[in-house]
């Protein structure tokens, strides 16, 4: 495949005799053909075009999720419909490994990611290659292990496992890469909001643990957004919601499944395991169990 970079040239024609020069200016930005060589998964790649990268911080993140997702669906990313043995190609080993000695197979990881990048309009591979070069402090298995977190793989059975204190050996690996890339994340100051569905025998557990006046301490990562349509607040099904006053919660909504496929509002945020809070109110409107939280770690 031939590659064209247009640019604007001066060119000047010199008659010397019965000779015929030609003299040509160059613009610094012009780049000579370049053929593509295809690689050996069978399908060309082509190369990125540099963008304008801004530092990721708190106070100053780089929005390009819209712009990713109208390029990939322009047909312009690498990846079209993946086989297993691609999908195998790209799974960061890291990641990989830390999934097999948390309880998951080979044939069930590379089988979910080869769905779901095939179900979701062919953009996952495209769109978290994309997100890594904005997140240059990120490894590839960090990246993977917060976008494969948001999806429905594995987030369950490891919070399960947190809060129950189980299978602490087998998760140790993934909790640690996941906890080192949401560090690095940016970070949210400020209130945040969580809803969740609780009842029976759980729900008088839950509000037992949080009467105001009292600390509870988080083993799991623990969801919330920054805004009330983030956190579903408008779900009638969701009978308790949180608010919270976070600290340094770390930013994950350009690598959020909800956020980048399902259509739902950022910024999704991620908390450390063993966060902390000590509850602050309490109170409960038309059956809904409001309770309002400060962080003090």
């Amino acid at each position: 495949m031939l590659g064209v970079q247009t640019t604007h040239a001066k060119n000047k024609l010199v008659l010397h005799q019965n000779n015929v020069s030609f003299s040509i200016e160059q613009s610094p930005n012009f780049k000579s053909l370049e053929k593509e060589v295809p690689p050996n998964l069978g399908f060309l790649k082509e190369k990125s075009k540099p963008g304008r990268y801004e530092g990721i911080s708190a106070q100053n993140t780089y929005d390009f999720s819209e712009r990713v997702s109208k390029d990939v669906a322009k047909g312009v990313g690498v990846f079209g419909k993946v086989t297993k043995t691609i999908v195998k190609q790209e799974i960061p080993a890291g990641f990989m490994n830390a999934l097999k000695k948390f309880g998951k197979t080979e044939d069930k990881i590379l089988d979910y990611f080869t769905d779901y990048h095939n179900n979701n309009g062919f953009r996952f591979l495209n769109e978290i290659e994309e997100v890594m070069k904005h997140y240059p402090f990120l490894t590839k298995t960090e990246a993977y292990a917060t976008w494969g977190y948001t999806t429905k793989f594995f987030y369950g059975d490891l919070n399960l496992a947190l809060r129950n204190k189980e299978n602490l050996s087998q998760l140790a690996d993934l909790k640690s890469i996941l906890s080192a890339a949401i560090r690095k994340m940016p970070k949210y100051q400020g209130i945040a909001y969580r809803s969740i569905k609780l009842d029976g025998e759980a729900l008088v557990s839950f509000l037992s643990k949080h009467e105001i006046g009292k600390t509870v301490k988080y083993d799991d990562f623990v969801s919330c957004g920054s805004t009330k349509a983030a956190a579903f607040f408008d779900k009638s099904e969701k009978n308790v919601r949180l608010i919270m006053e976070v600290k340094n919660a770390p930013k994950i909504s350009d690598f959020a499944d909800g956020v980048k496929f399902r259509g739902y509002a950022k910024d999704e945020l991620l908390l450390l395991t063993g966060s902390k809070f000590k509850i602050t109110g309490s109170k409960t409107i038309n059956g809904v169990y409001e309770i309002r939280l400060k962080q003090i770690n």
